[in-house]
């Protein structure tokens, strides 16, 4: 289910690509539609999945967002690291997003039993 959050509760656990943004900022705009809510971790609000389009949607003035909340404790939710030399488990990422102490961009990959489903929220619909 999809829910819409004010950016200021979300916080980040990566750091984003100036180019891939850019990239991402474009298309959001260009298609005027989300294809994905971001994937939020319901207790911290820490952002699992999205961190590009979080910071794109900030960037084009956008106070609330579409999330999918999730219970990041579940074991129906896994962390895995993208880099060899970056150890990742879901109490690391989590506390990286508390500390504000940003991870390289794409060092964890999330899987969920449930595959994330495409939106298509239309921009229009938040603010």
């Amino acid at each position: 289910m999809v829910t819409f959050m004010p950016v200021e509760k979300l916080t980040a656990h990566e750091e984003t690509n100036p180019q891939r943004l850019l990239e991402v900022r474009t298309d959001i705009a260009e298609r005027g539609i989300l294809k994905l809510p971001l994937l939020v971790d319901r207790v911290s609000g820490i952002i699992l999945d999205g961190h590009h389009r979080f910071q794109a949607l900030r960037d084009l003035g956008k106070k609330t967002v579409p999330v999918r909340l999730v219970n990041y404790r579940s074991s129906a939710i896994q962390v895995f690291p993208r880099r060899c030399d970056i150890p990742v488990t879901k109490e690391i990422v989590l506390g990286t997003g508390r500390a504000h102490q940003l991870f390289p961009e794409k060092t964890t990959r999330h899987v969920m039993r449930s595959k994330q489903r495409i939106a298509n929220v239309p921009l229009q619909t938040f603010n």
